[in-house]
């Protein structure tokens, strides 16, 4: 049939009638939606602006500390050779590797210069010209495959583990509250972004430390917010956990290929999160987690040296020990541990001894930048300790280091137990927390390595942990805090790991130890998940993240009356600036504002100038208007500080008899008195 061109016109305006009806449907219909619906939540407002701007914040800190991860990760994934072992560990090295290289090089930028938020952005264009290696990085974290392989026992001690981990992702999306954090760990990196480089903080002793991670903070912070740098110490920490029970898992499968029930691996990691420290510092922007993630990379890189003896490997033990110090001074401890190691486990000790001092160099360049920036702006390439400075007095430090007037013996001979039992965050003594379950099990652990390399490497650590602790720490009683040897942590771990594995084959009669072991870690565990939901609920931090309840109110509950002081001070005039006494924070202060972060400013300026008139002219000279008394922190220190005499209290007291009134701040735990009347 043919159709002619009357009819076939018809049919095409008949279609083009049945389409312009649809579309009118269509449009009319969408309009009707937008229209109630939009009415509806006009007046019905499901979320509010506050509560937006809120969540927004979160999922930006989240986004901004990822990226920075992805950007460490792709940079040790160009530098660092493929192990063959690969998965987890292999990816939670590379990690390591790049967080560790780019907080080297912020200090050279900061030192040089400075800094800019534009420069802090850059680094990120590296992601499209290194995109195999993103790739690369990304294709290792294969912690699917692992999951796979568990057995439902650890799929419910992971399921644990993977909660705690989430609570603390909750406290790290709050504003910072802790103590330290506030004190240097963050306090400096802000000092750093408002003066726009890495200067001198001569009344902060903590800037002579080694500060690779709060470089890595200070990064964090100018992308977008304090929460960025809390979000990344999070995500470090994770990639820490992961690559713990990769690497765990893969050394048990080589001391026990014949084991039917392999958990090790997760026992390993269970028992770290048992810690409430381990687990809490992980959202505070602490920095023990990092010698942590740095003592893993150094034991793994050795553990392969040990296998294949190829001096490659040796060399990167000896980059992530310089890594590790470069956090932290006592950090060292690694290369008492593993340089006597690997001169012992070496075949060819003779032929072995220009490699062997070569590696000692590269650990000792790699730590090398925090020496130097210490030395050209102080003089001290240790500041602030041994050589005296300008900024720094030998008394004023021989007064901060006082010998305990007694030494529990018995305490410290037991150290390992009692360090447990006794171990309470920011408490006196070891003033952390480490749980339970390392000391449970690492003990029967390393009883039943002994004979081996890891396990006289193990036990050789040990015993340096125990005599640093119990000898060093009777007379320097801060070094008796353990998380200051976190370092270590990955090695009693994996013994942890290796001495659940060795109980699995101890039973009497029909009886087997396994199982009320079982039975304790899944009680211990769910004890910590207990104690951390409470806490959450406690500190507000989903509200506060929410944005249910404001940040001010968040502070308020987490830091006291130090928050409300700080801002009764920002209504002071322009031009004031302001001298804390007994108050170390100053994250929150305004920036006119100067603390006392060693709680020793008084002692040592009187010690100096032997006269309350004299210390009041040097401050005035110095620019300062008001002085700011922690009241409750001095009544503190007056039993506590007993490099504090009779005398310095008595001329404290004369000092203000000199001064006009004190004016009551954050209901008067804080005084404010002006220098001049």
């Amino acid at each position: 049939m043919v159709y002619t061109g009357k009819s076939f016109s018809s049919r095409s305006n008949c279609s083009a009638l049945l389409q312009f009806y649809t579309m009118k449907r269509f449009w009319v219909t969408f309009l009707w939606f937008l229209l109630v619906l939009g009415g509806y939540y006009l007046f019905h407002k499901p979320v509010s602006p506050d509560e937006i701007r809120s969540i927004f914040q979160a999922v930006f800190a989240i986004l901004t500390a990822g990226g920075m991860i992805a950007l460490c990760g792709t940079s040790g994934a160009l530098l660092l050779p493929r192990s063959t072992s690969g998965g987890l560990s292999h990816w939670a090295i590379e990690t390591a590797l790049g967080a560790g290289i780019w907080g080297i090089f912020w200090l050279g930028i900061g030192l040089t210069i400075g800094y800019s938020t534009w420069l802090f952005w850059i680094p990120f264009l590296l992601f499209f010209p290194l995109h195999k290696w993103t790739r690369e990085w990304f294709a290792s974290l294969k912690w699917n495959d692992s999951w796979k392989l568990t057995s439902r026992f650890e799929k419910v001690l992971g399921g644990i583990a993977l909660l705690l981990v989430l609570v603390q992702l909750w406290i790290a999306l709050a504003s910072p509250a802790k103590y330290d954090a506030l004190t240097y760990h963050l306090a400096l990196p802000q000092q750093y972004l408002r003066s726009g480089k890495l200067l001198v903080v001569p009344e902060n002793p903590y800037w002579g430390h080694p500060q690779l991670a709060e470089m890595l903070y200070t990064w964090a912070m100018e992308l977008f917010n304090p929460q960025s740098a809390t979000v990344f110490s999070w995500m470090m920490a994770v990639v820490f956990w992961l690559g713990l029970w990769g690497w765990s898992k893969e050394i048990l499968k080589e001391l026990f290929p014949t084991s039917s029930n392999q958990a090790g691996g997760i026992i390993a990691l269970i028992a770290v999160l048992s810690g409430a420290s381990t687990r809490w510092m992980s959202a505070w922007a602490y920095t023990d987690l990092f010698s942590a993630l740095f003592g893993f990379a150094a034991f793994s890189m050795f553990w392969t040296w040990l296998k294949n003896r190829q001096i490659r490997w040796y060399f990167w033990m000896s980059v992530f020990i310089g890594l590790a110090v470069g956090v932290k001074y006592t950090s060292g401890i690694l290369a008492l541990a593993l340089f006597p190691a690997v001169w012992f486990f070496s075949t060819e000790k003779r032929r072995f001894m220009g490699t062997f001092v070569l590696g000692g160099i590269i650990a000792l360049a790699t730590f090398l930048p925090w020496m130097l920036k210490n030395w050209t702006l102080t003089g001290n390439p240790l500041y602030p300790y041994l050589f005296p400075t300008a900024e720094f007095s030998a008394w004023r430090l021989s007064a901060a280091n006082q010998p305990p007037e007694s030494v529990n013996w018995l305490v410290r001979l037991f150290a390992p137990i009692t360090f447990t039992w006794m171990g309470v965050d920011g408490a006196a003594g070891s003033a952390t927390d480490i749980g339970p379950l390392l000391v449970l099990f690492a003990l029967p652990g390393w009883w039943a390595i002994r004979r081996t390399p890891l396990g006289k490497l193990s036990g050789w650590s040990f015993l340096l942990l125990w005599l640093i602790v119990g000898l060093a720490g009777a007379r320097y009683e801060h070094l008796q805090q353990t998380r200051l040897y976190f370092a270590l942590l990955p090695l009693i771990a994996l013994n942890a790991g290796i001495g659940w594995e060795w109980l699995q084959e101890v039973r009497w009669r029909e009886v087997r130890l396994s199982r009320l072991g079982a039975v304790l870690v899944l009680l211990v565990s769910g004890l910590a998940l207990w104690q951390d939901s409470f806490m959450l609920v406690r500190s507000q931090a989903i509200p506060v993240v929410l944005g249910t309840i404001s940040p001010q109110e968040y502070l308020e509950n987490q830091t006291g009356v130090y928050f409300l002081a700080m801002q009764e001070l920002k209504t002071l005039p322009e031009g004031s600036r302001v001298l804390f006494l007994w108050e170390a924070r100053s994250f929150y202060a305004p920036d006119f504002c100067t603390a006392d972060p060693w709680i020793d400013r008084w002692r040592a300026d009187y010690h100096q100038l032997a006269s309350p008139r004299k210390v009041l002219e040097a401050w005035k000279n110095q620019g300062f208007t008001h002085l700011l008394i922690h009241k409750t922190g001095m009544e503190f220190m007056r039993g506590a500080d007993r490099a504090m005499l009779p005398g310095d209290w008595k001329a404290f007291e004369d000092l203000l008899k000199m001064l006009p009134s004190a004016q009551p701040l954050a209901g008067g735990y804080y005084w404010l008195i002006p220098l001049t009347p």
